[in-house]
């Protein structure tokens, strides 16, 4: 690919600054006539062209846009999975027990149907504070992956215990003591933070 110049021309309040950009690429530099861009300030020097600035501009948005609610992606993918596969074993249970509505006299129908309705009930609580508390209260990534393992891990447990015979599990009890524990964690901490904030700022007023 040929090589060329695209001279630019910086205009300040006391002096004329001259940047020669090299190495772009000919189908950008030919096409770009000599640009004089004004700026208020000596020491400001932008070296660039108006279509490389948007280029450039565009590309920072997306770096930013994709470097939040990351950790929020991640585990609303994880307990959307989990999700899925509750729901199969549902679909699966009321065909074998020829169930189409409700939950029949079968426990192992109310033991499944319970098992993705109490997932859903607390991830949606869950997801909600952790994204408010990823992107609003700016908490660390490290408190969050822990907080989110943990309820991940609990959840997993929960529905393997609750899906054992006569429903009686450790794994049950400890995944309900990991979820109240996350969202009690969550809860407060965001409670905290929302108080500050609103107290040093005339309570959003």
């Amino acid at each position: 690919m040929e090589l060329t110049t695209a001279p630019t021309t910086l205009i300040g309040t006391s002096t004329t600054l001259t940047a020669v950009l090299t190495a772009v690429p000919a189908r950008l530099a030919t096409a770009q006539p000599e640009r004089k861009i004004k700026i208020k300030e000596t020491n400001k020097i932008l070296i660039t062209t108006p279509r490389q600035l948007i280029f450039n501009t565009i590309y920072l948005i997306k770096l930013i846009y994709r470097s939040i609610s990351m950790l929020t992606l991640f585990y609303a993918s994880s307990l959307t999975i989990l999700a899925l596969i509750l729901s199969f074993l549902t679909g699966r249970q009321r065909f074998k027990t020829e169930t189409n509505l409700g939950l029949g006299d079968d426990f192992g129908m109310l033991q499944i149907t319970r098992a993705h309705g109490n997932l859903i009930e607390n991830a949606l609580f869950f997801l909600t504070l952790m994204f408010l508390l990823e992107t609003v209260a700016e908490v660390s990534s490290v408190s969050l992956m822990v907080m989110g393992d943990i309820f991940l891990l609990a959840r997993i447990a929960h529905a393997y215990g609750i899906t054992r015979p006569e429903a009686k599990s450790i794994f049950r009890m400890l995944g309900t003591l990991g979820s109240i524990i996350v969202l009690s964690v969550q809860s407060i901490w965001g409670l905290i933070i929302a108080l500050s904030w609103l107290s040093n700022n005339n309570w959003g007023f």
